[in-house]
């Protein structure tokens, strides 16, 4: 009687481990080995408001994870033209942070259409792809977005701009 209950035991105790080693295989959580989502660019372009008296800026910039940065500039603003320019690590990086602190990747692809008073757009190239929103005033936007727009348009201002003229001669010029 007392080697058919050790055998139970030692059967049981075996038949258990066995079960633990070799189903939680299947309930462990996948381990993500796919690189982190990392910035490589941040875009905004600007193209005016629809009401002529405003006189809102067109532009486009482009600021870079290797911290060069472009502007090309169209209308009713003081860069009127081609430039380029070196964007500081940490201001770079601070635009990330709040990229991913206002959910920038969660936000839709477009805001409410009605009215049209401006239209600007922010693209975010990541080395997953990228992802652009559009609005078209700024009342119908989340502060979220109206936040990083802000921050995005303001970022021109403490860039040393080059102009880039015809033949690669270049100047420098202040916002």
């Amino acid at each position: 009687m007392t080697r058919r209950a050790i055998a139970s035991i030692v059967g049981f105790f075996v038949g258990w481990t066995v079960f633990h080693v070799t189903s939680p295989l299947s309930a462990l959580p996948q381990v993500d080995l796919s690189p982190p989502r990392q910035v490589l660019a941040i875009e905004l372009e600007s193209l005016g408001c629809t009401d002529a008296e405003l006189e809102c800026p067109v532009f486009e910039v482009t600021l870079r994870r290797d911290g060069t940065g472009s502007y090309v500039g169209y209308a009713n603003d003081n860069l009127i033209g081609k430039f380029e320019g070196r964007v500081p690590e940490e201001d770079f990086d601070y635009l990330v942070e709040q990229i991913e602190k206002q959910k920038f990747f969660e936000l839709p692809a477009q805001f409410e259409r009605d009215p049209v008073l401006e239209t600007i757009t922010v693209e975010v190239v990541t080395n997953e792809g990228s992802h652009r929103v559009t609005s078209y005033n700024w009342n119908s936007i989340p502060g979220n977005l109206r936040a990083l727009e802000a921050l995005i348009q303001y970022q021109p201002y403490y860039i040393d701009w080059d102009e880039v003229k015809e033949g690669s001669q270049t100047r420098q010029v202040s916002r």
